[in-house]
């Protein structure tokens, strides 16, 4: 994955300055922390960040990546999938709004069509989140953005441009995936995740995919502790099998033929 920062000059070393002194998770009730205006879907932030509080809300594409990052241990979280993570999800039900915190928004939007009853807004949480924390696209591109322009040290989020097609994907997996918060969050709560859990069942049990979709760690499917794990039973079973090799090919088909973005060095936005 590629990161860029797509501020120049002066305004680069605002934001570093602000980011470096920015540890916000410390500080719940700080105007300048993220928290304080993403998790709640009401309008009382107002009182806090005055019209900010119209334009950055919990389903917006700020909030969308700030929390899945908040999730995989950034912007200064202890743990991973942490209460502030939890209680978004369980807050925000509202099925109405678009995903704009997924990478692969194309696979994303695919599932949407499909899936009856659409994601709410903490599912999008929990498939962005699983979605960053397994799945590295070689040719993935970022840009550094502040979480608000309007606060001096608000911290720096990597917002993804759009992903051609299909593209490669490499899936890393922990090696105690039984004692993983995220995982187990998922396993909870599999349909909101579907089309990247297509991505991790087709990587494990489905090596050899045209589509270049391929585990980091080749022995990971193999090894007994891993084999036993909750994550690998749920797919052994035969009615998930079936599920996920009909919805990996519906999505693989949808996205049309596999690229060489992983022979690109500057990846394959458009």
């Amino acid at each position: 994955m590629t990161y860029t920062n797509s501020h120049k000059g002066n305004y680069a070393n605002i934001f570093a300055f602000g980011n470096a002194i920015n540890n916000n998770i410390k500080y719940p009730n700080s105007a300048a922390n993220p928290l304080t205006y993403a998790v709640m879907p009401n309008y009382n932030t107002q009182f806090n960040h005055g019209s900010t509080a119209n334009y950055i809300r919990p389903w917006t594409e700020q909030s969308a990546i700030y929390m899945k990052e908040l999730a995989n241990g950034m912007h200064g979280a202890t743990e991973y999938w942490n209460t502030y993570c939890q209680a978004y999800y369980a807050i925000n039900k509202d099925t109405t709004k678009p995903n704009l915190g997924a990478i692969n928004k194309n696979a994303s939007r695919l599932f949407t069509y499909m899936a009856n009853p659409a994601n709410s807004v903490g599912q999008n949480l929990l498939r962005n989140t699983l979605e960053l924390y397994c799945v590295h696209y070689p040719s993935a591109i970022f840009l550094k953005k502040p979480f608000d322009p309007n606060v001096a040290n608000s911290p720096l989020i990597n917002i993804p441009t759009t992903l051609c097609g299909n593209c490669p994907a490499i899936i890393h997996l922990p090696q105690n995936p039984d004692n993983d918060n995220i995982l187990n969050a998922v396993l909870e709560d599999p349909l909101a995740c579907t089309d990247v859990l297509c991505y991790i069942w087709a990587a494990i049990f489905r090596p050899f995919n045209p589509y270049n979709i391929r585990l980091a760690d080749s022995e990971w499917a193999n090894k007994r502790e891993n084999k036993e794990s909750k994550l690998h039973t749920f797919f052994s079973d035969n009615k998930k099998k079936k599920y996920y090799n009909r919805y990996f090919e519906h999505i693989m088909k949808a996205l049309g033929e596999s690229c060489n973005c992983a022979k690109c060095e500057k990846g394959c936005n458009v």
